[in-house]
């Protein structure tokens, strides 16, 4: 995906902007949606407290996920990029980039998996005979991760098999 990250302004800096130029202003969230697993959040943005109605509306939707920042805060996330869109859509964003630096992360692609490297990952784990080949093939899938030879899903499955591996070595042990 072609973008760079320093194009597009945090949250927070859209709100200090919004702050220094509207001392009277308002910001108000709604949760508008949720299940256990997703969210969708609705924020206004007032000039003035005492304006009968928002001068911008936005909106964010987020999913609970595995792994980051939606594993454990999905409905802040949420909350923030509504927030980021209602500023933007009222003139804060600078830099002529709607959504926000945070929104824009979560955009990066994911790793795709290297066929090649995942066969011989799985290989190494069916194969390993005790705990100490477990071991090298655990430090081989480390740095298929780190250089991103693997997906999330694909380093899921392949824990699953390392630790079925690993529990079927320390049974035969025991």
């Amino acid at each position: 995906m072609g973008f760079n990250l320093s194009d597009y302004e945090p949250v927070e800096d859209r709100l200090r902007q919004f702050w220094e130029e509207c001392d009277t202003g308002r910001v108000s969230t709604d949760l508008v949606s949720h299940t256990d697993t997703q969210y969708i959040v609705k924020a206004d943005v007032w000039r003035d407290i005492n304006d009968p109605a928002p001068a911008a509306t936005g909106y964010a939707h987020e999913t609970v996920s595995q792994r980051g920042v939606n594993s454990t805060s999905a409905l802040e996330n949420c909350e923030t990029s509504a927030i980021g869109r209602a500023l933007a859509n009222l003139g804060y964003a600078p830099k002529g980039k709607r959504p926000s630096r945070e929104e824009m992360s979560k955009a990066r692609p994911e790793p795709t998996t290297d066929p090649d490297w995942l066969r011989d990952a799985a290989i190494g784990i069916s194969e390993a005979k005790t705990t100490d080949d477990l071991a090298t093939v655990a430090a081989f899938i480390k740095d298929g991760v780190s250089d991103g030879k693997c997906s999330d899903d694909s380093r899921t499955d392949l824990l699953v098999k390392w630790k079925h591996k690993e529990q079927e070595l320390t049974n035969d042990n025991a």
